[in-house]
């Protein structure tokens, strides 16, 4: 009798680690990448619609060994990622994609002859930060520095330079005026944050022989990053970091004897991560968490997304798969005032619209719907730019927004 209580108890926890139903974000896309092992240059790249579970290989025609580490544009509408033209030599560059397009990937740094690797686009879209490494015979070392280009290709800003320590895994503040990223590597590894100049250089993660690495930018004030529970104990956990230094705090859905890492933004609680726990498919399944609750969701709820692999580098975009062109009911001039000094929109339309207002993170910050020109009032939210999504029974539309 008892043994049978202890095995009826072990199943009740095993029960309560996964919520239960459908995962609760059913708009936008994501992309991810999945391989056997890292060493193996056989990643491959998807792309999964949230909206109706359709899941798609996209690199599979692209002639792009490697594929890995992609960024959503904030519009939406592009991807950036790093991989290795197939064959021979071994080395990373970085690649950019017009999203559902039969074109194949554009290499941005093809004449380089160097590493290029974890790129991730600015808050506007119009730029790139990344990490470039190459073995200097001037110093007679490796030089590892972030640089910013164009989405031509062309370096328009070196943020370091003949620095001996590795620096990675860059990432855009809210403002797109600053970067964090991961400073040196194993248990040396913290996160930093400067200047896109390369000045107001500021330590915010140091853990002495603990590694900190993989920041990525929640909103203006915090960010998720991976650390190791302990110097002795090399399970990653996610966590919550303060960019005004305060201390970080643990989420919610890490489990302690298990890998967790890579968790992206996907609303004001979720975050989709990648985790070795317990009931998955493979070594790292990908899942939504909430960082309050610990609610955890896997993917495997909206599609067949984890596998015997390793699922890894999840990136959310709030905004619709769009991958045809919607016939047009918007007059010339669809939204006014843009810029707008005052916060307050109008759409140049008759019609009634489903309006998903999206910030410059991916996130949803308003939803409700507008009928005709009735005024779109984002005077609480501060400057910068926003995506206003609209929906018909026939039509999707991307509107870009600038409050002054």
């Amino acid at each position: 009798m008892k043994r049978r209580y202890v095995i009826f108890l072990v199943l009740s926890i095993s029960v309560l680690l996964f919520a239960a139903g459908t995962i609760p974000v059913s708009t936008g896309f994501m992309v991810y990448h999945s391989y056997s092992d890292y060493g193996a240059w056989d990643s491959r790249m998807f792309l999964l619609n949230l909206e109706n579970g359709d899941l798609d290989e996209i690199s599979k025609s692209w002639n792009i060994d490697h594929a890995m580490n992609g960024h959503i544009s904030p519009d939406g509408t592009k991807l950036v990622f790093m991989g290795d033209d197939q064959g021979e030599p071994r080395d990373w560059d970085i690649y950019l994609w017009e999203i559902g397009s039969v074109q194949s990937p554009v290499n941005l740094t093809n004449g380089y002859n160097k590493r290029d690797e974890d790129p991730k686009f600015s808050p506007d879209g119009t730029r790139i930060v990344f990490k470039q490494a190459y073995w200097s015979s001037a110093i007679n070392d490796f030089v590892f520095d972030l640089k910013e280009m164009n989405l031509s290709g062309e370096v328009i800003n070196i943020i370091t330079s003949y620095d001996r320590v590795e620096e990675s895994m860059p990432y855009y503040t809210a403002d797109g005026q600053r970067v964090i990223y991961a400073s040196g590597g194993g248990s040396s590894g913290d996160i930093h944050m400067m200047n896109t100049d390369g000045t107001d250089h500021t330590a915010l993660e140091i853990s002495e022989g603990i590694q900190e690495y993989y920041p990525i930018v929640r909103d203006s004030a915090t960010f998720f990053f991976t650390k190791w529970v302990s110097s002795s104990d090399h399970h990653d956990q996610v966590y919550l970091g303060y960019l005004n230094g305060d201390p970080a705090t643990s989420v919610a859905f890490n489990i302690i004897n298990a890998d967790n890492s890579d968790a992206y933004p996907a609303g004001p609680d979720l975050a989709f991560y990648s985790s070795t726990r317990s009931g998955g498919e493979g070594a790292y399944d990908l899942y939504l968490g909430d960082i309050n609750t610990g609610d955890v969701w896997s993917l495997d709820n909206l599609a067949n997304v984890n596998s015997m692999r390793n699922e890894l580098g999840a990136c959310y975009s709030a905004h619709r798969l769009v991958t045809g062109t919607a016939a047009c009911d918007l007059k010339k001039d669809p939204l006014y005032p843009n810029p707008s000094s005052s916060g307050v929109f109008y759409l140049n339309t008759d019609k009634s619209w489903l309006l998903r207002v999206v910030d410059i993170n991916g996130m949803i910050i308003m939803e409700n719907v507008i009928h005709g020109s009735a005024p779109i009032d984002l005077s609480d939210r501060g400057r910068g730019v926003y995506f206003f999504m609209l929906q018909s029974a026939d039509e999707w539309h991307t509107l870009k927004a600038i409050v002054e």
